[in-house]
């Protein structure tokens, strides 16, 4: 069960830093091409939208591990759906801002 654990926080920082890496490097690339800076405004939104989705991934994770370790597994099993929810939405959105970025330039 660790292990899994152990995949799961692997999972969930690797999602924060592709969408956070990916709106980094987003905006650089914007500053340095004159003029297209709104043109690549909705990648950056995809990309922030998808890290903020990777920290409500985290914190999800940990309230339902902290319901299964106090026996409340129904609970937990609710934290741990929306987590996997959230996990999804991060990498949809990190999808989507690649096809935006890569289409606007």
């Amino acid at each position: 069960m660790e292990a899994v654990i152990k995949f799961a926080d692997l999972t969930v920082r690797s999602l924060l830093i592709l969408n956070g890496g990916a709106a980094l490097a987003v905006l650089s690339f914007a500053a340095n091409k004159a003029g297209s800076n709104s043109a690549l405004a909705w990648s950056v939104w995809y990309f922030g939208v998808g890290a903020a989705c990777s920290v409500a991934t985290a914190a999800l994770s940990y309230f339902g591990q902290s319901f299964f370790s106090h026996d409340r597994d129904s609970i937990g099993c609710w934290f741990q759906g929306s987590a996997i929810v959230f996990g999804f939405a991060g990498w949809l959105l990190f999808l989507f801002g690649m096809l935006d970025a890569s289409s606007r330039m």
